[in-house]
Protein backbone atom coordinates (compact mmCIF):
# COMPACT_ATOMS: atom_id res chain seq x y z
CA UNK A 1 0.00 0.00 0.00
CA UNK A 2 1.66 3.67 -0.88
CA UNK A 3 0.70 6.74 0.96
CA UNK A 4 0.57 9.84 -0.17
CA UNK A 5 2.34 12.18 2.28
CA UNK A 6 2.44 16.32 1.78
CA UNK A 7 4.34 18.16 4.57
CA UNK A 8 2.31 20.83 6.70
CA UNK A 9 5.00 23.40 6.67
CA UNK A 10 8.66 22.80 5.54
CA UNK A 11 11.42 22.91 8.39
CA UNK A 12 8.27 24.33 10.71
CA UNK A 13 9.64 22.87 13.84
CA UNK A 14 13.73 23.26 12.59
CA UNK A 15 14.56 23.46 16.42
CA UNK A 16 16.60 27.27 16.67
CA UNK A 17 19.90 25.50 17.74
CA UNK A 18 19.96 24.11 14.60
CA UNK A 19 22.12 26.83 13.49
CA UNK A 20 24.71 26.46 15.47
CA UNK A 21 25.62 22.83 15.21
CA UNK A 22 24.49 19.66 16.98
CA UNK A 23 25.89 18.33 19.95
CA UNK A 24 24.35 14.83 19.04
CA UNK A 25 24.01 13.00 15.67
CA UNK A 26 20.59 14.14 14.51
CA UNK A 27 17.95 11.18 13.55
CA UNK A 28 15.48 10.56 11.24
CA UNK A 29 13.17 11.10 13.89
CA UNK A 30 14.88 15.06 14.12
CA UNK A 31 14.19 15.19 10.84
CA UNK A 32 10.64 13.75 10.45
CA UNK A 33 9.83 16.67 13.44
CA UNK A 34 11.51 19.53 11.64
CA UNK A 35 10.10 18.60 7.94
CA UNK A 36 6.86 18.24 9.06
CA UNK A 37 6.77 14.75 7.88
CA UNK A 38 6.77 11.00 9.43
CA UNK A 39 9.69 8.82 9.99
CA UNK A 40 8.88 6.54 6.76
CA UNK A 41 9.08 9.38 4.66
CA UNK A 42 12.06 10.34 5.91
CA UNK A 43 13.57 7.03 5.92
CA UNK A 44 12.44 6.55 1.89
CA UNK A 45 13.65 9.96 0.83
CA UNK A 46 16.91 9.52 2.05
CA UNK A 47 17.30 6.17 0.27
CA UNK A 48 15.18 7.68 -2.77
CA UNK A 49 13.01 4.61 -2.63
CA UNK A 50 9.36 4.67 -3.04
CA UNK A 51 8.56 1.43 -3.60
CA UNK A 52 6.20 1.41 -0.17
CA UNK A 53 5.94 4.94 0.81
CA UNK A 54 5.27 7.42 -1.96
CA UNK A 55 6.48 11.03 -1.13
CA UNK A 56 6.08 14.45 -2.97
CA UNK A 57 8.90 16.59 -4.28
CA UNK A 58 7.65 19.39 -1.41
CA UNK A 59 8.18 16.00 0.97
CA UNK A 60 11.70 15.44 -0.66
CA UNK A 61 12.93 18.99 -0.88
CA UNK A 62 11.42 19.62 3.01
CA UNK A 63 13.52 16.19 4.09
CA UNK A 64 16.73 17.26 2.32
CA UNK A 65 16.54 20.54 3.35
CA UNK A 66 16.14 19.68 7.02
CA UNK A 67 18.85 16.92 6.73
CA UNK A 68 21.42 19.25 5.00
CA UNK A 69 20.58 21.87 8.17
CA UNK A 70 21.12 19.45 10.87
CA UNK A 71 24.25 17.94 8.92
CA UNK A 72 22.90 14.60 8.81
CA UNK A 73 24.61 11.77 8.66
CA UNK A 74 23.22 7.91 8.40
CA UNK A 75 24.37 5.99 11.50
CA UNK A 76 26.53 3.59 9.94
CA UNK A 77 25.61 0.58 12.68
CA UNK A 78 21.90 0.81 12.04
CA UNK A 79 23.10 0.40 8.34
CA UNK A 80 25.24 -2.61 9.35
CA UNK A 81 23.15 -3.96 11.20
CA UNK A 82 20.09 -4.57 8.31
CA UNK A 83 22.39 -5.23 5.55
CA UNK A 84 25.16 -7.19 7.68
CA UNK A 85 27.96 -5.62 5.95
CA UNK A 86 30.14 -3.40 8.13
CA UNK A 87 32.32 -1.68 5.57
CA UNK A 88 35.06 -1.95 7.79
CA UNK A 89 38.38 -4.70 6.77
CA UNK A 90 40.65 -5.77 9.42
CA UNK A 91 44.37 -5.51 8.77
CA UNK A 92 45.87 -8.94 10.51
CA UNK A 93 49.43 -8.61 12.00
CA UNK A 94 51.01 -11.29 14.15
CA UNK A 95 52.25 -8.48 17.27
CA UNK A 96 51.90 -5.23 17.54
CA UNK A 97 56.14 -4.93 16.89
CA UNK A 98 55.46 -5.97 13.12
CA UNK A 99 53.77 -2.56 12.04
CA UNK A 100 56.61 -0.81 11.75
CA UNK A 101 58.40 -3.70 10.19
CA UNK A 102 55.93 -3.48 7.45
CA UNK A 103 56.71 -0.82 4.82
CA UNK A 104 55.05 2.25 5.08
CA UNK A 105 53.54 1.91 1.28
CA UNK A 106 52.27 -1.17 2.20
CA UNK A 107 50.00 1.24 4.53
CA UNK A 108 49.70 3.88 2.07
CA UNK A 109 48.26 1.46 -0.13
CA UNK A 110 45.72 -0.23 1.85
CA UNK A 111 44.26 3.15 3.32
CA UNK A 112 44.40 4.51 -0.18
CA UNK A 113 42.23 2.07 -1.68
CA UNK A 114 39.88 1.09 1.15
CA UNK A 115 39.20 4.77 1.76
CA UNK A 116 38.13 4.84 -2.13
CA UNK A 117 36.26 1.70 -1.75
CA UNK A 118 34.41 3.54 1.43
CA UNK A 119 35.79 0.95 4.33
CA UNK A 120 36.70 1.78 7.51
CA UNK A 121 40.18 -0.15 8.44
CA UNK A 122 41.16 -2.26 12.10
CA UNK A 123 44.40 -3.37 13.14
CA UNK A 124 44.11 -6.50 14.41
CA UNK A 125 46.96 -8.48 16.54
CA UNK A 126 47.39 -12.11 17.01
CA UNK A 127 46.68 -11.86 21.02
CA UNK A 128 48.21 -15.32 21.17
CA UNK A 129 51.78 -13.77 21.95
CA UNK A 130 50.28 -11.42 24.24
CA UNK A 131 50.20 -12.28 28.06
CA UNK A 132 46.27 -13.26 27.28
CA UNK A 133 48.07 -16.40 25.32
CA UNK A 134 45.26 -18.86 24.18
CA UNK A 135 42.31 -16.18 24.75
CA UNK A 136 41.01 -15.33 21.34
CA UNK A 137 38.33 -13.53 22.58
CA UNK A 138 39.70 -9.92 21.52
CA UNK A 139 40.45 -11.16 18.01
CA UNK A 140 36.49 -13.09 17.83
CA UNK A 141 34.95 -9.76 19.06
CA UNK A 142 36.58 -7.95 16.03
CA UNK A 143 35.57 -10.51 13.64
CA UNK A 144 32.19 -10.03 14.05
CA UNK A 145 32.23 -6.57 13.15
CA UNK A 146 34.45 -6.91 9.63
CA UNK A 147 34.09 -8.16 5.99
CA UNK A 148 37.20 -9.64 5.71
CA UNK A 149 40.51 -10.00 6.61
CA UNK A 150 43.73 -8.76 5.03
CA UNK A 151 46.36 -10.93 6.32
CA UNK A 152 50.01 -10.31 6.72
CA UNK A 153 53.29 -12.41 7.71
CA UNK A 154 51.05 -15.86 8.38
CA UNK A 155 53.72 -17.74 8.93
CA UNK A 156 54.15 -15.84 12.19
CA UNK A 157 50.85 -16.17 13.13
CA UNK A 158 49.89 -18.50 15.91
CA UNK A 159 47.87 -21.99 14.91
CA UNK A 160 45.19 -21.30 17.08
CA UNK A 161 44.09 -18.35 15.16
CA UNK A 162 45.36 -19.47 11.66
CA UNK A 163 42.70 -22.55 12.94
CA UNK A 164 40.04 -19.86 13.44
CA UNK A 165 40.53 -18.12 10.25
CA UNK A 166 39.91 -21.08 8.38
CA UNK A 167 36.89 -22.30 10.28
CA UNK A 168 35.49 -18.58 10.21
CA UNK A 169 32.53 -17.14 8.17
CA UNK A 170 34.58 -14.01 7.77
CA UNK A 171 36.86 -13.94 4.18
CA UNK A 172 40.14 -13.49 4.03
CA UNK A 173 43.25 -13.20 1.67
CA UNK A 174 46.83 -13.75 2.72
CA UNK A 175 49.87 -11.17 1.39
CA UNK A 176 53.17 -12.07 0.24
CA UNK A 177 52.44 -15.89 1.02
CA UNK A 178 51.96 -17.75 -1.66
CA UNK A 179 49.29 -20.90 -2.37
CA UNK A 180 46.39 -21.59 -4.82
CA UNK A 181 44.17 -19.03 -4.51
CA UNK A 182 43.40 -15.87 -2.50
CA UNK A 183 46.79 -14.50 -1.58
CA UNK A 184 49.23 -11.16 -2.93
CA UNK A 185 52.59 -13.16 -4.08
CA UNK A 186 55.89 -11.15 -4.71
CA UNK A 187 58.37 -13.22 -6.85
CA UNK A 188 61.04 -13.15 -4.20
CA UNK A 189 62.76 -16.05 -6.36
CA UNK A 190 63.52 -13.81 -9.02
CA UNK A 191 64.45 -10.84 -7.02
CA UNK A 192 66.80 -12.85 -4.85
CA UNK A 193 68.24 -14.77 -7.83
CA UNK A 194 68.29 -10.85 -9.98
CA UNK A 195 70.37 -9.49 -6.71
CA UNK A 196 72.89 -11.56 -7.01
CA UNK A 197 73.71 -11.88 -10.54
CA UNK A 198 73.60 -8.23 -10.06
CA UNK A 199 76.64 -8.39 -7.57
CA UNK A 200 78.37 -10.96 -10.14
CA UNK A 201 77.43 -8.56 -13.09
CA UNK A 202 79.41 -5.40 -11.02
CA UNK A 203 82.55 -7.30 -10.48
CA UNK A 204 82.12 -8.76 -7.12
CA UNK A 205 83.25 -12.46 -7.01
CA UNK A 206 82.33 -14.01 -3.64
CA UNK A 207 79.09 -13.06 -1.85
CA UNK A 208 77.82 -13.91 1.45
CA UNK A 209 74.24 -13.88 2.59
CA UNK A 210 72.97 -12.40 5.58
CA UNK A 211 69.38 -12.72 7.14
CA UNK A 212 67.72 -11.69 10.36
CA UNK A 213 67.14 -15.06 12.53
CA UNK A 214 66.28 -16.18 16.42
CA UNK A 215 66.97 -19.07 16.70
CA UNK A 216 64.92 -20.36 19.67
CA UNK A 217 61.29 -21.84 20.36
CA UNK A 218 59.36 -18.19 19.72
CA UNK A 219 60.56 -18.04 16.19
CA UNK A 220 58.67 -19.28 13.67
CA UNK A 221 61.30 -18.61 10.86
CA UNK A 222 64.31 -21.14 9.79
CA UNK A 223 66.95 -20.00 7.48
CA UNK A 224 65.57 -23.05 4.96
CA UNK A 225 62.44 -21.97 2.97
CA UNK A 226 63.58 -18.11 2.48
CA UNK A 227 62.91 -18.11 -1.13
CA UNK A 228 65.97 -15.01 -1.37
CA UNK A 229 68.07 -17.59 0.33
CA UNK A 230 66.98 -20.70 -2.27
CA UNK A 231 67.94 -18.20 -5.35
CA UNK A 232 71.31 -16.73 -3.58
CA UNK A 233 72.21 -20.50 -3.21
CA UNK A 234 70.91 -21.68 -6.40
CA UNK A 235 72.69 -18.54 -8.48
CA UNK A 236 76.00 -18.99 -6.38
CA UNK A 237 76.42 -23.11 -6.78
CA UNK A 238 75.95 -22.31 -10.56
CA UNK A 239 79.17 -20.66 -10.33
CA UNK A 240 80.58 -23.53 -8.92
CA UNK A 241 80.95 -21.93 -5.33
CA UNK A 242 80.50 -22.62 -1.96
CA UNK A 243 77.57 -21.03 -0.02
CA UNK A 244 78.21 -18.69 2.29
CA UNK A 245 75.80 -17.11 5.01
CA UNK A 246 75.46 -15.47 8.35
CA UNK A 247 71.95 -15.98 9.87
CA UNK A 248 71.70 -13.76 13.37
CA UNK A 249 69.62 -11.63 15.45
CA UNK A 250 69.30 -7.70 14.27
CA UNK A 251 71.19 -6.71 17.93
CA UNK A 252 73.98 -8.88 17.42
CA UNK A 253 74.45 -8.45 12.97
CA UNK A 254 77.28 -5.99 13.33
CA UNK A 255 79.06 -8.08 15.34
CA UNK A 256 78.05 -11.25 13.28
CA UNK A 257 79.04 -9.84 10.13
CA UNK A 258 82.38 -8.74 10.58
CA UNK A 259 83.12 -11.91 12.34
CA UNK A 260 81.87 -14.12 9.08
CA UNK A 261 83.90 -11.59 6.98
CA UNK A 262 87.23 -12.40 8.88
CA UNK A 263 86.73 -16.07 8.67
CA UNK A 264 85.98 -15.65 4.73
CA UNK A 265 88.77 -13.10 3.53
CA UNK A 266 87.57 -13.64 0.26
CA UNK A 267 83.85 -12.85 0.68
CA UNK A 268 83.92 -9.01 -1.43
CA UNK A 269 79.84 -8.39 -1.39
CA UNK A 270 76.85 -9.21 0.99
CA UNK A 271 73.38 -9.89 -0.31
CA UNK A 272 71.38 -8.84 2.53
CA UNK A 273 67.88 -10.27 3.45
CA UNK A 274 66.51 -6.90 3.59
CA UNK A 275 67.22 -3.58 3.93
CA UNK A 276 67.18 -3.09 7.77
CA UNK A 277 69.84 -5.64 7.71
CA UNK A 278 71.55 -4.45 4.84
CA UNK A 279 71.61 -0.40 7.10
CA UNK A 280 73.23 -2.99 9.99
CA UNK A 281 75.80 -3.97 7.39
CA UNK A 282 77.20 -0.82 6.51
CA UNK A 283 76.94 0.47 10.16
CA UNK A 284 79.53 -2.50 10.38
CA UNK A 285 81.65 -1.84 7.82
CA UNK A 286 82.41 1.65 8.34
CA UNK A 287 83.02 1.33 11.43
CA UNK A 288 85.29 -1.31 10.76
CA UNK A 289 86.74 1.39 7.96
CA UNK A 290 85.70 -0.63 5.18
CA UNK A 291 83.69 1.25 2.37
CA UNK A 292 80.14 -0.47 1.13
CA UNK A 293 80.76 -0.35 -2.77
CA UNK A 294 83.99 0.64 -3.04
CA UNK A 295 85.55 -2.11 -0.28
CA UNK A 296 82.42 -4.51 0.05
CA UNK A 297 79.39 -4.58 -1.86
CA UNK A 298 76.49 -4.66 -0.18
CA UNK A 299 72.60 -4.64 -1.57
CA UNK A 300 69.20 -4.86 0.10
CA UNK A 301 65.49 -5.99 -0.63
CA UNK A 302 62.50 -3.91 -0.35
CA UNK A 303 63.19 -0.62 -1.61
CA UNK A 304 62.36 1.22 1.56
CA UNK A 305 63.11 4.75 2.77
CA UNK A 306 65.90 3.92 4.67
CA UNK A 307 67.89 2.34 1.24
CA UNK A 308 67.88 6.05 0.12
CA UNK A 309 68.91 7.75 3.72
CA UNK A 310 71.52 5.51 4.26
CA UNK A 311 75.03 7.12 5.16
CA UNK A 312 75.88 5.45 1.73
CA UNK A 313 73.01 5.56 -1.04
CA UNK A 314 71.77 1.10 -0.45
CA UNK A 315 71.38 -0.88 -4.04
CA UNK A 316 68.21 -2.72 -3.18
CA UNK A 317 65.18 -4.81 -4.89
CA UNK A 318 62.31 -2.33 -4.75
CA UNK A 319 58.95 -4.11 -4.41
CA UNK A 320 56.31 -2.41 -5.47
CA UNK A 321 54.17 -2.09 -1.77
CA UNK A 322 51.87 0.69 -2.66
CA UNK A 323 50.63 -1.43 -5.35
CA UNK A 324 50.50 -4.20 -2.87
CA UNK A 325 48.14 -2.51 -0.16
CA UNK A 326 45.50 -1.46 -3.40
CA UNK A 327 45.58 -4.79 -4.73
CA UNK A 328 44.94 -5.98 -1.12
CA UNK A 329 42.26 -4.20 -0.52
CA UNK A 330 40.77 -4.88 -4.19
CA UNK A 331 41.32 -8.67 -3.75
CA UNK A 332 39.52 -8.72 -0.54
CA UNK A 333 36.67 -6.81 -1.51
CA UNK A 334 35.88 -9.27 -4.40
CA UNK A 335 35.97 -12.08 -2.39
CA UNK A 336 34.02 -10.20 0.11
CA UNK A 337 30.98 -9.64 -3.15
CA UNK A 338 31.62 -13.73 -3.44
CA UNK A 339 33.05 -15.82 -0.45
CA UNK A 340 32.93 -19.03 -2.13
CA UNK A 341 35.23 -17.51 -4.73
CA UNK A 342 39.33 -19.29 -5.79
CA UNK A 343 40.54 -15.97 -7.21
CA UNK A 344 44.42 -17.06 -8.97
CA UNK A 345 47.09 -15.19 -6.82
CA UNK A 346 47.66 -12.00 -7.91
CA UNK A 347 51.51 -11.58 -8.77
CA UNK A 348 53.95 -9.06 -8.10
CA UNK A 349 57.96 -8.70 -9.46
CA UNK A 350 60.67 -6.45 -7.93
CA UNK A 351 62.88 -4.29 -9.67
CA UNK A 352 66.57 -3.54 -9.21
CA UNK A 353 67.46 -0.26 -8.37
CA UNK A 354 71.12 0.45 -8.44
CA UNK A 355 73.25 3.05 -5.70
CA UNK A 356 76.95 3.49 -4.46
CA UNK A 357 76.96 0.29 -1.96
CA UNK A 358 77.41 -1.74 -5.52
CA UNK A 359 79.43 0.80 -7.33
CA UNK A 360 83.38 -0.06 -7.23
Amino acid sequence: MKVQVTPVSVLKHLPPQANQGWKQRATQKDIALAAGVSQSTVSAVLRNDQTYVHFSQAAKEAVLAAAAQMNYRANPFARSMRSQRFLNLGLLLSHPEEMPYLPALVYTGVLEEASRRGYLLSLVYDPSGTEAAGNNKSFEIVESQVDGFIVYNSNHLSPALIKILEVSKVPYILANEPRVANCIVVDDFHAGKLATEHLYEAGYKAPLFVQDWRDDEASLRTPEGNPRFDAFCQTVKSRGQCVKSCFTPYPEMPEAIMGALRANPEVDSLVCSNDAAASFAQAALLRNGLRPGKDIGVIGFNGETMAELAAIPLTTMVIPWRKIGNESVSLICDLIADPSALIPPRRFQASLRKAESTER
